[in-house]
């Protein structure tokens, strides 16, 4: 199963596209704080974005 990091909220109807397959799970992330995204994005193999931006900073932490 792969873990998708929605970082701030996406439309209900992308939501739903990601309930259909059931090789994905999400957890939907407010705090877009440089500190709270190097310490919760690790976890996950992919994210999605809106208006945040990730630096190099945040992103050598993500080894997947």
């Amino acid at each position: 199963m792969f873990k998708i990091a929605i970082i701030e909220k996406i439309h209900e109807d992308g939501l739903k596209i990601l309930d259909l397959n059931s090789n994905y799970e999400y957890k939907i992330k407010t705090d877009v704080l440089k500190e709270n995204l190097i310490k919760k994005l690790p976890d996950f193999d992919a994210c999605t974005l809106r208006v945040c931006k990730l630096n190099e900073n945040i992103l050598k932490h993500c080894p997947k």
